[in-house]
């Protein structure tokens, strides 16, 4: 880890997956199943859905990015991500979608660090914010990606999950991670990775079920160094 991060990150310990070799000897023989669920359907981003996916993303994170760009700001997010998505294919593929009545109700996005993503250039993340906000949304951008410990994870890891607020409680988030995880075991993967902030318990009650645990307590800065975060490293064998 790079001096940078040795500062703004502290790690600790909290628990190890079981040895690999012992936990294969009670993995199932049987070749996981892609999941199927009445009512809804998995599969990845068409160039149709690319409006529908940026708004369900602006939407997730619109609390932190009003920090970054201001509340007024955050359809500028959405045309970044309009942009990311239509730049680069490999980005795109990363992305997993639930769709429900044909509607785009939930989306995982996995970050399996083949090294081929390809983020929008800066120039033209220039044109799209005006000169208020856009120095703010560079150097975030620029601070996640030095000092981002996800670098360090040679692993498929679950970059985030988003759901229609107004879909909730219909097991969405559930399911995609569940597809999720036929998908990169699909890709050679072992196990998988993810981090989760400590005060999302919702969403730490879904990963324990799902069989993840807690290995690492992250201390990390929020965007624009607008203090500290306690988040969860969480892992799973697959």
């Amino acid at each position: 880890m790079n001096s940078l991060a040795r500062r703004l990150f502290s790690f600790k310990r909290i628990a190890y997956l079981q040895n690999y070799n012992e936990y294969l000897k009670t993995k199932s023989n049987v070749e996981r199943a892609i999941p199927v669920v009445d009512g809804m359907t998995f599969r990845g981003i068409k160039d149709k859905d690319i409006p529908r996916v940026a708004q369900l993303i602006t939407d997730a994170y619109s609390d932190d990015l009003s920090i970054v760009v201001g509340r007024n700001n955050l359809r500028y997010v959405r045309e970044f991500w309009i942009k990311t998505l239509n730049y680069d294919n490999t980005v795109k593929n990363n992305f997993l979608i639930t769709e429900i009545n044909n509607e785009v109700k939930g989306l995982l996005k996995l970050q399996d660090f083949a090294g081929q993503e390809k983020g929008l250039p800066i120039s033209e993340t220039l044109k799209i914010f005006p000169l208020s906000c856009v120095g703010k949304f560079v150097l975030t951008g620029l601070q996640l990606e030095i000092t981002s410990i996800r670098s360090e994870m040679f692993e498929p890891y679950i970059d985030y999950v988003t759901v229609d607020p107004k879909a909730r409680g219909q097991k969405i988030a559930y399911n995609v991670m569940q597809y999720c995880e036929y998908i990169a075991e699909k890709r050679g993967a072992k196990r998988v990775s993810l981090i989760v902030n400590s005060d999302n318990t919702k969403a730490i009650n879904l990963y324990l079920k799902l069989g993840y645990i807690i290995t690492y307590e992250i201390k990390c800065p929020k965007y624009l160094n607008a203090g500290h975060q306690i988040n969860f490293k969480m892992e799973k064998y697959l």
